[in-house]
């Protein structure tokens, strides 16, 4: 693996996705929107249970960190012709 950098978290989840599929979401464009967007994907069912959830279909991907706010280091896997097959965020050590 290969380490890329890292990513601050300051809500003790990360979203993973495409920023294009939620840049035109005008809910996210101020501080009372983005509240409310994110008691919509943290208060659900499946996120208190499960600890992650999906947004719309394929959206992103939202899920606890393990470890809460913090910064975490990024890590890709390349394939043989050297293009990323996979990218690893590390939230607890291997000792935890």
């Amino acid at each position: 693996m290969e380490r890329i950098g890292s990513v601050g978290v300051d809500s003790g989840t990360m979203m993973l996705g495409d920023p294009c599929y939620i840049s035109d979401d005008k809910r996210l464009h101020s501080n009372k929107g983005w509240t409310k967007f994110c008691e919509e994907i943290l208060f659900t069912k499946q996120f208190d249970s499960m600890r992650y959830t999906q947004i719309g279909r394929g959206t992103a991907v939202v899920t606890e960190t393990g470890g809460g706010d913090g910064e975490y280091p990024v890590y890709i896997t390349r394939n043989r012709e050297g293009r990323v097959k996979s990218l690893t965020v590390v939230f607890l050590d291997k000792g935890e």
